[in-house]
């Protein structure tokens, strides 16, 4: 119910609007959905991992698969091991199956940001394996050398038949039928970087052979690293890159694939750096006496120059070539999206400057052939605006598929609405401001204007004197969908109207918005799809008080202090994002926030925002006007994904393309074959007669009640007889628990903090995380001199 509220008579005020909550009543999933549990009742003592730095966690399009990681084996006897084994789990035809796909190891695996499947298929047929340590010929007899390999992770497009056998093969062998390098051509050395071992054998090295950088979507191409020459012609060099299909390769230059991400061993950033059918490949390096951002054709043996300035611009002394950062390519590699601080055409604003006074601006490159040869039709899409320099941050926030639309954020004042920023640096000052924006074919609209605070919801980057370095796309957390048309982003401006002000803190909080782009001309339409429906102030949570990293992206996304009402994933690996959102506008997010009235646990849960059903909405979207769930503040209908009701917090994992399934991780019990509190996969899914629910469990054998359990019968040479015959003086009585002392519980906290702490493999983050932790839970100042003080004594 809708309520206005009027100053009273004398005193100034605005009228203000409140909207009651409902009744209530039982939790109903929207989309005609229903809780499937992904991963088994049983995990032998092992726990799921959230989504965090570098964890391959990701659903198949199709949402019949979900892959995601354990502490420990969750099956017995499993084939294989590894520090945080990886679990396939697949849809079968009587329900969810899971089987850890680790490969066995004759020696203990290093504990490392390196995981031993970095990237999957987007239905998740298949896997890309880096194994580690040393060289296991078990794995197939295609084999030679230690190398990177395809798994096939189910056949023939089937999630109901998964691979049991035969299921590797190598990217590079020099086995007899099966080479694809020069005969006698050694390749299962150390890789470029080997350690403090100084060894070219695996082991002691943990990684050796060509290493996997990027592969195109369906992974049909797969390109790898490698520092011994693998192709006849091909010069030497400790970074050839190879590109991999159907068995054979093809040399593709000398450098890096996209961009190294901010710790070298997690390997690379390329969104779509290898194009859907594999025929383009972008890198940064050296190939046919070109150097600089480069893009190859590797079925003609093409390679053009991307950040070459213009020509007569050149001549003219006014533009130097070179420094291109690679941001994104469209899915096919006809455009590509880069930032330079060198200025590359006429009309460009970048600067050179020094530290925080480099200037970039984001260029495109329309790739085209031009009499057999590859050509860049280069453009500045932020072009110098009556002086103002464009200063666009890294990286890029995202583009659609053909390229067609393409997000950013920048200091520059670049529209009459826009302001002039000061989003400088990887902690902007307090009050700062900057500029998001939409390029779509060439003209630049203004989304929002976004506070400082926003920084890491795009991954912004540090640019320092040797260009760029930072955070990078594994903390960013907004996203564009597949087409362009929508983008989520967080904010903890009010950009819709909305008092977010936090209820306790009296912070702004960080809100969930959803821009949708305008089909033609005009302007876009921004939704707060996070703020209370009620219209009453949120109730958020300190991210330092985020538990088990369920919510808010990962580790370190956020600054500790910063208070979020709800929030997005970050990338899950630096080379797959999660589909929170889908073409239609469905976005799922975290909210700390209780949005509906089911929600009653007063933390995280898992949510989902739908737009009004439209014409070219999919058929199990369902909101309507009309929809018990449709909220007027958000012109859309919001409801909860989890329970609302579990103990701890529940995450977004990941969706499936049209987002019919949802995976989230949650302790609730939302399957009667869930037996224990432990965090679990489940999945919310929209059920259909083409894609129904598993069926449920069979019911167990009804328990005896009372005496019936405590008979005198039983076994005849039971040593140990019934209760119902027991003669004696009965259970002892529970001693009463002492009540923890306030120091006690200040102590486990500690323990379980630095326990967290320890989870991060980098010093630095370690380091600083035990500091905060003993700085939050420590024994107090007046405590440390009162132990020391009897300690004297």
């Amino acid at each position: 119910m809708a309520v206005d509220f009027l100053a009273p008579e004398g005193v100034a005020g605005p009228a203000l609007t409140f909207t009651t909550q409902g009744p209530g009543g039982p939790l109903v999933l929207p989309d005609g959905r229903a809780w499937e549990m992904v991963s088994p009742p049983d995990k032998l003592g092992a726990a799921i991992l959230p989504t965090g730095s570098n964890r391959p966690i990701q659903a198949a399009a199709g949402g019949g698969a979900i892959t995601y990681l354990a502490t420990a084996p969750t099956e017995a006897e499993p084939a294989g091991n590894s520090n945080d084994p990886q679990v396939l789990a697949l849809r079968g035809r009587t329900g969810w199956v899971s089987r850890v796909i680790a490969i066995p190891h004759s020696e203990a695996v290093a504990l490392s940001h390196q995981r031993e499947y970095p990237y999957f298929s987007e239905d998740l047929s298949l896997g890309v394996l880096q194994p580690q340590r040393a060289f296991n010929p078990s794995l197939s007899g295609e084999a030679s050398e230690q190398t990177a390999y395809l798994r096939s992770d189910y056949l023939g497009g089937d999630v109901g038949d998964p691979c049991t056998e035969t299921c590797f093969r190598p990217l590079v062998t020099g086995a007899a039928g099966f080479a694809n390098v020069p005969e006698g051509t050694e390749f299962g050395v150390c890789e470029v970087a080997c350690g403090k071992s100084k060894s070219a054998q695996c082991p002691p090295s943990l990684r050796c052979g060509p290493q996997f950088l990027a592969a195109s979507p369906h992974l049909s191409h797969v390109v790898v690293r490698s520092q011994v020459v693998l192709k006849e012609g091909a010069p030497p060099s400790q970074s050839g890159l190879y590109e991999w299909s159907g068995g054979q390769l093809t040399f593709v230059g000398i450098g890096m694939v996209g961009n190294p991400t901010q710790f070298s061993e997690e390997g690379v950033e390329a969104r779509h750096a290898v194009s859907d059918d594999g025929s383009r490949v972008v890198f940064t390096g050296k190939s046919e006496g070109l150097e600089g951002l480069l893009m190859r054709d590797t079925a003609t043996g093409n390679t053009v120059e991307l950040d070459a300035a213009d020509p007569q611009c050149l001549s003219e002394h006014k533009c130097v070539s070179g420094g291109g950062h690679f941001e994104v390519v469209s899915s096919d590699g006809s455009k590509v999206f880069f930032t330079d601080i060198q200025r590359l055409t006429a009309n460009s604003g970048a600067a050179l400057g020094t530290g925080t006074g480099r200037e970039p601006d984001l260029y495109q490159c329309e790739v085209t052939e031009v009499e057999g040869k590859l050509h860049c039709d280069l453009s500045d899409l932020t072009p110098e605006v009556s002086g103002e320099n464009a200063k666009v941050q890294a990286p890029v926030i995202g583009a659609s598929e053909d390229g067609s639309y393409v997000y950013f954020v920048s200091d520059g004042k670049l529209t009459p609405e826009a302001v002039h920023g000061t989003c400088v640096g990887e902690i902007p000052a307090a009050g700062s401001s900057c500029n998001l924006y939409l390029d779509h074919d060439g003209e630049t609209k203004l989304v929002a204007v976004l506070s400082g605070d926003d920084v890491p919801d795009w991954g912004q980057n540090n640019i320092g004197e040797n260009g760029f370095s930072g955070r990078g796309l594994m903390m960013m957390t907004a996203r564009v969908s597949p087409d362009g048309r929508r983008l989520a982003f967080m904010s903890d401006r009010s950009l819709t109207g909305y008092d977010n002000h936090d209820a306790s803190s009296g912070k702004p909080d960080q809100e969930v918005y959803l821009y949708d782009a305008p089909a033609g001309a005009g302007e876009g339409t921004l939704t707060c799809t996070s703020c209370n429906p009620t219209g009453g102030r949120p109730h958020g949570v300190e991210y330092a008080h985020v538990n088990l990293q369920l919510t808010g992206g990962f580790e370190n996304t956020w600054h500790e202090d910063q208070w979020l009402a709800a929030s997005l994933p970050g990338w899950t690996t630096p080379l797959y994002q999660s589909r929170y959102l889908s073409n239609s506008g469905r976005l799922f997010f975290d909210s700390a926030d209780a949005l509906v009235p089911q929600d009653t646990n007063n933390t995280e849960d898992v949510y989902e925002y739908e737009p009004p059903k439209g014409p070219e909405t999919p058929a199990s979207d369902t909101c309507t006007a009309q929809s018990s769930t449709y909220s007027r503040l958000s012109g859309g209908c919001v409801a909860l994904i989890s329970s609302g009701t579990s103990r701890e917090e529940s995450g977004f994992l990941d969706a499936s393309e049209n987002g019919n399934d949802v995976f989230f991780l949650t302790p609730a019990k939302l399957s009667s074959r869930d037996t224990d509190t432990a965090l679990d996969v489940y999945d919310a899914h929209a059920c259909s007669a083409s894609s129904p629910c598993s069926p449920p469990p069979e019911p167990e054998p009804p328990a005896c009640v009372g005496d019936a359990c405590q008979g005198p019968g039983g076994a005849p040479e039971d040593p140990t007889p019934g209760s119902l015959t027991f003669q004696g003086p009965g259970n002892l009585a529970p001693l009463a628990a002492k009540p923890k002392t306030a120091a006690q519980i200040k102590a486990e906290r500690l323990t379980k903090a630095l326990k967290l702490c320890r989870k991060d493999r980098s010093k630095k983050k370690r380091a600083a995380c035990e500091k905060q932790a003993r700085k939050r839970y420590g024994a107090s100042k007046a405590k440390k001199s009162a132990n020391s003080n009897r300690r004297a004594k």
